[in-house]
């Protein structure tokens, strides 16, 4: 028997599409970021490739373990100045934390830096202050076939808001975000254009015998 949406309670029919909704939304994020890992790998990659096919091209790289110590020192050199900058804004990021609250005498800011709530005085110091916050630890939930899912949407804790006395954690939070987000492209090109050196030092000099017979004919 089969039911339709008419035959399912209105409890029943919330928890279907709230979890139809998560699971969309789900593969279609992972699908999204699956694709821009892929693209960014291959670039890093396209790099050892760059480097390295003047010289063998040029004869200047003739066997495997001269491949990869000049991939590894050019690899090396990359590696550097990609890690550069965003140590550089961590750096910027800590000193601007702490020269603040020195500077300012104010230390109880690092204690505040996601709060999200107002105070006795009206107003957050919080990075999270300019997002959506919802109480997800109470939210409404229902058994739906032996399984636990939620049947409504949670309580909204906060709406996005600008407060000017949050400057500080705006800018310090924003400065770690982009730190972050730097760090992990470059550990991800680090790991990619690595695993293409240890790939391509063996096949770079590797001939086919096909290749080798439709040159002869």
């Amino acid at each position: 028997m089969i039911l339709t949406s008419n035959q399912l309670s209105p409890q029943t029919n919330t928890i279907i599409w709230i979890f139809l909704a998560i699971l969309l939304a789900g593969f279609a994020f992972v699908g999204l970021v699956g694709w821009l890992v892929e693209q960014y790998i291959g670039w890093a990659q396209l790099r050892v490739d760059q480097g390295m096919s003047p010289l063998i091209l040029g004869r200047t790289v003739t066997k495997p373990d001269q491949f990869q110590k000049i991939a590894f020192k050019k690899h090396h050199r990359i590696a550097f100045s990609e890690f550069f900058f965003p140590t550089l804004v961590l750096i910027l990021a800590v000193t601007f934390l702490y020269g603040y609250m020195g500077f300012m005498n104010d230390p109880t800011l690092i204690n505040e830096l996601w709060q999200y709530a107002p105070n006795q005085e009206g107003f957050a110091r919080g990075f999270n202050t300019l997002f959506f916050i919802w109480d997800w630890e109470n939210i409404s939930t229902a058994s739906f076939f032996g399984l636990t899912l939620w049947n409504d949407f949670p309580t909204l804790l906060n709406s996005p808001t600008f407060y000017v006395q949050a400057w500080p954690s705006y800018v310090y939070i924003s400065l770690l975000i982009i730190s972050g987000f730097l760090y992990t492209l470059s550990t991800l090109a680090l790991l990619a254009r690595t695993l293409r050196i240890y790939t391509m030092k063996n096949r770079a000099f590797t001939i086919r015998l096909e290749e080798v017979s439709k040159k002869m004919y």
